[in-house]
């Protein structure tokens, strides 16, 4: 292939991905794939997706994509955890996994990600944007909240109760002090009510 051809080839990738297009990408080996992504996402300014056949594949990308672009503009997507039946379970680390991305895309639609998920993360329904919104459990300063509605809201968002607060995705009560994991978060917090 000339280097005219591969200028071409390059613009009609460029355009169809800043469309929103599907394109085919095989037959680049071992750190070519990653590096034609990173510098595709450079250009075209807009969240990509990228599938692959297996969640080991997809792992193995983002990290090399990470190393390019740096760890906030890399989302992996795992297929969900077929213990399962929907993403409810924010102690299992597929279910977490899925919603710190569905998170990261909500909260930052200006933001240019890179998304990289197996082809057998993407076969399960995803819930919207608008629903992602309306399940969320914000406490502020000052701000009065019942406790009970509190407790009742981690539950429906797939929060474990425990007795000590160790992992992501779990709480725990004990009188008016309440403990909380929430997913991405660097260490627990704690609410008196």
């Amino acid at each position: 292939m000339t280097e005219r051809e591969m200028s071409d080839l390059w613009g009609r990738l460029e355009q169809l991905c800043r469309r929103g297009g599907t394109a085919l990408l095989s037959g680049l080996a071992g750190s070519a794939k990653s590096f034609f992504l990173h510098m595709l996402a450079r250009q075209v300014g807009r969240t990509l997706l990228v599938v692959v056949p297996s969640a080991e594949q997809a792992h193995d990308l983002a990290g090399e994509l990470k190393t390019f672009l740096g760890p906030e503009a890399v989302l992996l997507f795992l297929p969900r955890d077929p213990a399962c039946a929907e993403v409810r379970s924010a102690g299992s680390f597929a279910g977490l996994n899925r919603v710190l991305t569905l998170n990261a895309l909500a909260a930052h639609p200006q933001r240019r990600n890179l998304v990289v998920a197996s082809a057998g993360s993407l076969l399960s329904a995803l819930p919207t944007p608008q629903s992602l919104a309306g399940k969320t459990l914000v406490l502020r300063r000052g701000e009065a909240l019942e406790l009970d509605a509190a407790l009742r809201i981690l539950v429906e968002l797939g929060y474990e109760r425990v007795t000590t607060v160790e992992a992501p995705g779990t709480f725990a009560l004990r009188g008016g002090i309440l403990d909380l994991y929430p997913p991405g978060a660097a260490e627990p917090v704690r609410a008196e009510f």
